[in-house]
Protein backbone atom coordinates (compact mmCIF):
# COMPACT_ATOMS: atom_id res chain seq x y z
CA UNK A 1 0.00 0.00 0.00
CA UNK A 2 2.55 2.18 0.65
CA UNK A 3 2.66 4.99 -2.04
CA UNK A 4 -1.03 4.18 -3.37
CA UNK A 5 -2.28 4.64 0.04
CA UNK A 6 -1.26 8.54 -0.13
CA UNK A 7 -2.70 9.25 -3.37
CA UNK A 8 -5.97 7.51 -2.03
CA UNK A 9 -6.43 10.46 0.53
CA UNK A 10 -5.25 13.02 -1.26
CA UNK A 11 -7.67 12.38 -4.39
CA UNK A 12 -10.65 11.63 -2.15
CA UNK A 13 -10.20 14.47 -0.05
CA UNK A 14 -9.86 16.96 -2.54
CA UNK A 15 -12.83 15.41 -3.91
CA UNK A 16 -14.95 15.47 -0.22
CA UNK A 17 -13.58 19.26 -0.24
CA UNK A 18 -15.64 20.42 -3.26
CA UNK A 19 -18.24 17.72 -3.28
CA UNK A 20 -19.21 17.51 0.72
CA UNK A 21 -18.87 16.98 4.19
CA UNK A 22 -17.60 14.61 6.37
CA UNK A 23 -18.45 13.13 10.15
CA UNK A 24 -17.93 11.34 12.98
CA UNK A 25 -18.51 7.38 13.32
CA UNK A 26 -21.19 4.77 14.12
CA UNK A 27 -22.88 2.20 16.38
CA UNK A 28 -26.17 0.80 17.06
CA UNK A 29 -28.36 -1.83 16.35
CA UNK A 30 -30.72 -1.58 13.57
CA UNK A 31 -34.51 -2.56 14.35
CA UNK A 32 -35.90 -5.64 12.17
CA UNK A 33 -39.39 -4.58 10.97
CA UNK A 34 -42.18 -6.44 10.61
CA UNK A 35 -42.82 -10.13 10.93
CA UNK A 36 -43.56 -10.96 7.45
CA UNK A 37 -39.99 -9.04 6.81
CA UNK A 38 -38.34 -11.03 9.35
CA UNK A 39 -40.16 -14.25 8.06
CA UNK A 40 -39.55 -13.51 4.07
CA UNK A 41 -36.29 -11.67 4.14
CA UNK A 42 -35.15 -9.36 1.99
CA UNK A 43 -35.25 -9.82 -1.85
CA UNK A 44 -33.24 -8.50 -4.43
CA UNK A 45 -29.97 -6.64 -4.14
CA UNK A 46 -28.90 -4.63 -1.30
CA UNK A 47 -30.41 -1.76 -1.45
CA UNK A 48 -27.69 2.01 -1.52
CA UNK A 49 -27.73 4.68 1.20
CA UNK A 50 -27.19 7.39 -1.82
CA UNK A 51 -30.81 8.58 -3.43
CA UNK A 52 -31.80 7.71 -6.70
CA UNK A 53 -30.09 9.94 -8.91
CA UNK A 54 -26.86 10.55 -7.36
CA UNK A 55 -24.34 11.80 -10.13
CA UNK A 56 -21.32 12.45 -8.07
CA UNK A 57 -19.82 9.84 -5.95
CA UNK A 58 -16.40 9.72 -4.14
CA UNK A 59 -15.29 6.86 -2.04
CA UNK A 60 -11.80 6.06 -0.08
CA UNK A 61 -10.58 3.11 1.61
CA UNK A 62 -9.11 4.25 4.85
CA UNK A 63 -8.26 1.01 6.26
CA UNK A 64 -6.29 0.42 3.31
CA UNK A 65 -5.13 4.39 3.78
CA UNK A 66 -4.32 3.80 7.73
CA UNK A 67 -1.87 0.68 6.81
CA UNK A 68 0.59 2.73 4.60
CA UNK A 69 3.57 4.36 5.86
CA UNK A 70 2.41 7.57 5.06
CA UNK A 71 -0.78 7.82 7.00
CA UNK A 72 0.68 10.62 9.57
CA UNK A 73 1.41 12.57 6.72
CA UNK A 74 -2.18 12.30 5.08
CA UNK A 75 -3.74 12.43 8.38
CA UNK A 76 -1.90 16.07 8.90
CA UNK A 77 -2.90 17.12 5.17
CA UNK A 78 -6.53 16.62 5.48
CA UNK A 79 -6.62 18.14 9.36
CA UNK A 80 -5.12 21.42 7.85
CA UNK A 81 -7.96 21.87 5.09
CA UNK A 82 -10.29 24.62 5.94
CA UNK A 83 -13.45 21.68 5.17
CA UNK A 84 -12.16 19.50 7.58
CA UNK A 85 -11.77 22.25 10.38
CA UNK A 86 -15.25 23.70 9.25
CA UNK A 87 -16.75 20.11 9.55
CA UNK A 88 -14.83 18.32 11.91
CA UNK A 89 -12.23 20.12 13.68
CA UNK A 90 -13.18 20.76 17.10
CA UNK A 91 -14.06 16.82 16.95
CA UNK A 92 -10.76 15.17 18.28
CA UNK A 93 -11.70 12.80 15.03
CA UNK A 94 -8.49 11.75 13.17
CA UNK A 95 -9.47 11.41 9.22
CA UNK A 96 -7.47 8.65 8.98
CA UNK A 97 -7.36 6.40 12.51
CA UNK A 98 -11.02 7.01 13.04
CA UNK A 99 -12.34 6.01 9.84
CA UNK A 100 -12.56 2.61 7.65
CA UNK A 101 -14.42 3.75 4.69
CA UNK A 102 -15.62 6.91 3.98
CA UNK A 103 -18.56 7.30 0.64
CA UNK A 104 -19.56 10.76 -0.54
CA UNK A 105 -22.85 11.31 -2.95
CA UNK A 106 -24.57 14.26 -4.33
CA UNK A 107 -26.29 15.45 -7.20
CA UNK A 108 -24.19 18.05 -8.34
CA UNK A 109 -20.32 18.74 -7.91
CA UNK A 110 -21.41 21.94 -5.40
CA UNK A 111 -24.39 21.30 -3.78
CA UNK A 112 -26.72 21.75 -0.02
CA UNK A 113 -27.32 18.42 -0.32
CA UNK A 114 -24.96 15.48 -0.08
CA UNK A 115 -25.35 11.87 1.95
CA UNK A 116 -21.99 10.76 3.50
CA UNK A 117 -21.69 7.08 4.79
CA UNK A 118 -18.95 6.32 6.94
CA UNK A 119 -17.53 2.91 8.33
CA UNK A 120 -15.17 2.86 11.04
CA UNK A 121 -14.05 0.92 13.86
CA UNK A 122 -15.07 2.20 17.27
CA UNK A 123 -18.05 2.05 20.19
CA UNK A 124 -21.49 3.47 19.85
CA UNK A 125 -20.14 5.22 23.34
CA UNK A 126 -17.01 6.07 21.63
CA UNK A 127 -19.69 8.11 19.04
CA UNK A 128 -21.87 9.68 21.08
CA UNK A 129 -18.98 11.11 23.39
CA UNK A 130 -17.69 12.34 20.56
CA UNK A 131 -20.56 14.13 19.45
CA UNK A 132 -21.20 15.69 22.78
CA UNK A 133 -18.16 17.09 23.09
CA UNK A 134 -18.01 18.67 19.48
CA UNK A 135 -22.07 20.15 20.46
CA UNK A 136 -20.71 21.53 23.27
CA UNK A 137 -17.70 23.60 21.78
CA UNK A 138 -20.09 25.12 19.22
CA UNK A 139 -22.02 25.91 21.37
CA UNK A 140 -25.10 23.23 20.69
CA UNK A 141 -26.92 20.70 23.33
CA UNK A 142 -26.97 17.29 21.52
CA UNK A 143 -30.46 15.50 21.95
CA UNK A 144 -31.19 12.01 20.25
CA UNK A 145 -33.85 10.70 18.64
CA UNK A 146 -36.05 7.68 16.99
CA UNK A 147 -36.23 7.88 13.16
CA UNK A 148 -37.73 4.99 11.94
CA UNK A 149 -35.45 2.88 14.81
CA UNK A 150 -32.63 4.08 14.80
CA UNK A 151 -30.45 7.06 17.02
CA UNK A 152 -30.25 10.21 15.21
CA UNK A 153 -29.18 13.42 16.24
CA UNK A 154 -28.60 17.03 14.46
CA UNK A 155 -25.48 17.86 13.08
CA UNK A 156 -24.19 21.47 13.89
CA UNK A 157 -23.05 22.05 10.29
CA UNK A 158 -22.32 25.97 8.92
CA UNK A 159 -22.77 27.40 5.68
CA UNK A 160 -25.41 25.07 4.42
CA UNK A 161 -29.05 26.04 4.00
CA UNK A 162 -30.00 22.32 4.63
CA UNK A 163 -30.11 20.31 8.03
CA UNK A 164 -28.42 17.51 8.57
CA UNK A 165 -28.33 14.37 10.96
CA UNK A 166 -26.08 11.65 11.46
CA UNK A 167 -27.79 8.50 11.74
CA UNK A 168 -26.64 5.18 13.86
CA UNK A 169 -27.33 2.71 11.04
CA UNK A 170 -25.23 -0.12 12.20
CA UNK A 171 -22.64 -1.18 14.11
CA UNK A 172 -19.16 0.29 12.99
CA UNK A 173 -21.19 2.61 10.71
CA UNK A 174 -23.18 6.00 10.49
CA UNK A 175 -25.05 8.20 7.41
CA UNK A 176 -25.29 12.15 7.65
CA UNK A 177 -27.97 12.82 5.43
CA UNK A 178 -30.79 16.03 5.24
CA UNK A 179 -33.05 15.77 7.64
CA UNK A 180 -36.07 15.36 4.68
CA UNK A 181 -34.31 12.12 3.83
CA UNK A 182 -33.84 10.47 7.10
CA UNK A 183 -36.86 7.97 6.57
CA UNK A 184 -35.19 6.70 3.31
CA UNK A 185 -32.01 6.14 5.11
CA UNK A 186 -33.63 4.24 7.88
CA UNK A 187 -35.63 1.99 5.82
CA UNK A 188 -32.12 1.22 3.54
CA UNK A 189 -30.67 0.41 6.83
CA UNK A 190 -33.45 -2.05 7.97
CA UNK A 191 -33.08 -3.85 5.32
CA UNK A 192 -29.66 -4.23 5.12
CA UNK A 193 -30.00 -5.47 9.01
CA UNK A 194 -32.46 -8.32 7.33
CA UNK A 195 -29.51 -8.96 5.45
CA UNK A 196 -27.04 -9.68 7.74
CA UNK A 197 -25.86 -13.10 9.02
CA UNK A 198 -26.51 -12.68 13.15
CA UNK A 199 -23.62 -11.15 14.64
CA UNK A 200 -22.08 -9.51 11.60
CA UNK A 201 -21.18 -6.20 11.38
CA UNK A 202 -20.03 -6.06 7.61
CA UNK A 203 -21.34 -3.02 4.98
CA UNK A 204 -23.84 -4.10 2.60
CA UNK A 205 -23.64 -0.61 0.80
CA UNK A 206 -23.41 -1.47 -2.76
CA UNK A 207 -21.06 1.30 -3.28
CA UNK A 208 -18.27 0.24 -1.03
CA UNK A 209 -18.84 -3.21 -1.47
CA UNK A 210 -18.34 -3.31 -5.08
CA UNK A 211 -14.54 -1.06 -4.70
CA UNK A 212 -12.21 -3.40 -6.50
CA UNK A 213 -8.96 -5.25 -5.98
CA UNK A 214 -6.02 -2.78 -4.44
CA UNK A 215 -8.35 0.43 -5.30
CA UNK A 216 -7.69 3.27 -3.07
CA UNK A 217 -10.14 6.05 -4.30
CA UNK A 218 -12.38 6.61 -6.52
CA UNK A 219 -14.60 10.11 -7.92
CA UNK A 220 -17.40 9.92 -10.15
CA UNK A 221 -18.79 12.71 -11.76
CA UNK A 222 -21.70 12.56 -14.08
CA UNK A 223 -22.02 16.21 -14.58
CA UNK A 224 -20.55 18.36 -16.41
CA UNK A 225 -17.84 20.60 -13.88
CA UNK A 226 -18.30 23.83 -13.50
CA UNK A 227 -16.73 25.94 -16.47
CA UNK A 228 -14.07 28.72 -15.63
CA UNK A 229 -12.79 31.32 -18.38
CA UNK A 230 -9.02 30.86 -19.68
CA UNK A 231 -9.81 27.20 -19.30
CA UNK A 232 -10.94 24.32 -22.18
CA UNK A 233 -14.71 23.32 -22.23
CA UNK A 234 -15.21 20.60 -19.14
CA UNK A 235 -15.99 17.37 -19.71
CA UNK A 236 -19.16 15.80 -19.61
CA UNK A 237 -18.64 13.21 -17.57
CA UNK A 238 -15.53 12.60 -15.23
CA UNK A 239 -13.99 9.35 -13.46
CA UNK A 240 -11.09 9.43 -11.38
CA UNK A 241 -9.24 6.57 -10.13
CA UNK A 242 -6.31 5.65 -7.61
CA UNK A 243 -5.09 2.18 -7.64
CA UNK A 244 -2.30 0.47 -5.47
CA UNK A 245 0.17 -0.90 -8.30
CA UNK A 246 2.01 -4.18 -8.69
CA UNK A 247 5.18 -2.26 -6.94
CA UNK A 248 3.39 -0.54 -4.46
CA UNK A 249 3.04 2.60 -6.68
CA UNK A 250 -0.27 4.80 -6.87
CA UNK A 251 -1.93 4.70 -10.18
CA UNK A 252 -3.77 7.55 -10.81
CA UNK A 253 -6.04 7.38 -14.09
CA UNK A 254 -8.56 10.22 -15.30
CA UNK A 255 -11.13 9.33 -18.00
CA UNK A 256 -13.26 12.24 -19.57
CA UNK A 257 -16.05 11.91 -21.45
CA UNK A 258 -16.34 15.46 -23.76
CA UNK A 259 -19.72 16.38 -25.74
CA UNK A 260 -17.52 16.88 -28.97
CA UNK A 261 -14.09 15.15 -30.15
CA UNK A 262 -13.34 19.02 -31.15
CA UNK A 263 -13.62 19.61 -26.85
CA UNK A 264 -11.22 16.53 -26.42
CA UNK A 265 -8.54 17.17 -28.71
CA UNK A 266 -8.67 21.04 -27.05
CA UNK A 267 -8.20 19.47 -23.55
CA UNK A 268 -5.96 17.22 -24.58
CA UNK A 269 -3.86 20.04 -26.34
CA UNK A 270 -4.11 22.44 -23.26
CA UNK A 271 -3.08 19.14 -20.83
CA UNK A 272 0.39 18.51 -22.50
CA UNK A 273 1.06 21.97 -22.45
CA UNK A 274 0.52 22.91 -18.94
CA UNK A 275 2.10 19.34 -18.39
CA UNK A 276 5.88 20.50 -19.68
CA UNK A 277 5.33 24.32 -18.74
CA UNK A 278 5.29 23.34 -14.61
CA UNK A 279 7.99 20.10 -15.12
CA UNK A 280 10.01 22.77 -16.47
CA UNK A 281 9.46 25.07 -13.37
CA UNK A 282 12.83 25.29 -11.34
CA UNK A 283 10.57 25.17 -8.00
CA UNK A 284 8.59 21.76 -9.27
CA UNK A 285 12.30 20.17 -10.36
CA UNK A 286 14.03 21.25 -7.20
CA UNK A 287 11.55 19.62 -4.84
CA UNK A 288 11.13 16.46 -7.00
CA UNK A 289 7.78 16.52 -8.30
CA UNK A 290 8.73 16.90 -12.92
CA UNK A 291 8.98 12.92 -13.21
CA UNK A 292 4.77 12.60 -12.56
CA UNK A 293 4.54 15.07 -15.20
CA UNK A 294 6.82 14.47 -17.54
CA UNK A 295 5.57 10.54 -17.94
CA UNK A 296 1.85 11.39 -17.81
CA UNK A 297 0.45 10.15 -20.71
CA UNK A 298 -2.21 12.05 -22.04
CA UNK A 299 -4.29 10.17 -25.15
CA UNK A 300 -7.32 10.94 -26.95
CA UNK A 301 -9.85 8.61 -28.86
CA UNK A 302 -13.25 10.10 -30.17
CA UNK A 303 -14.72 12.07 -27.37
CA UNK A 304 -12.78 10.50 -24.34
CA UNK A 305 -9.71 11.69 -23.12
CA UNK A 306 -7.45 9.27 -21.00
CA UNK A 307 -4.56 10.81 -18.39
CA UNK A 308 -2.30 8.31 -16.49
CA UNK A 309 0.41 8.95 -14.20
CA UNK A 310 1.92 7.21 -10.83
CA UNK A 311 3.60 9.00 -7.82
CA UNK A 312 6.24 7.34 -5.80
CA UNK A 313 5.98 7.75 -1.77
CA UNK A 314 8.56 10.21 -1.77
CA UNK A 315 6.47 12.06 -4.41
CA UNK A 316 3.07 11.77 -2.84
CA UNK A 317 4.92 12.98 0.52
CA UNK A 318 6.41 15.84 -1.02
CA UNK A 319 2.85 16.51 -2.85
CA UNK A 320 0.85 16.29 1.16
CA UNK A 321 3.83 18.87 2.42
CA UNK A 322 2.92 21.12 -0.40
CA UNK A 323 -1.25 20.53 0.55
CA UNK A 324 -0.59 21.83 3.79
CA UNK A 325 1.74 24.56 3.29
CA UNK A 326 -0.87 26.25 0.82
CA UNK A 327 -3.64 25.65 2.85
CA UNK A 328 -1.61 27.38 5.64
CA UNK A 329 -0.80 30.14 3.21
CA UNK A 330 -4.83 30.44 2.53
CA UNK A 331 -5.62 31.79 6.27
CA UNK A 332 -2.28 33.45 6.95
CA UNK A 333 -2.93 36.97 7.61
Amino acid sequence: MTRATLRASLVLFAILAGCGSTAEEPANEATSGSETEVARGPSGPPPSFLPAGTKVIARLDMARVRRSPLALDIASAIRSTTTWQRLAGSSGVDPVQDFDAILVGGDAVYSDRRVVVLRHPHTEADVRQRLLAMAVDRGSQPAWRDVGGFAAIAWPMERTTVPYSLVITAPHELVLAPDDDLERIASVARDHALRRPEGSEEALEPQLTSMREGEIATMLVGVPLPAREGYPTPPQRTNVLVDEGPDGRAVIAIDAQFASEAEASAAQTWLDQQRAYYASQMMVRAIGMHRPLEEATVAVQGTQLALGTHLTTEELRRMLGLMALSQVAQVAP
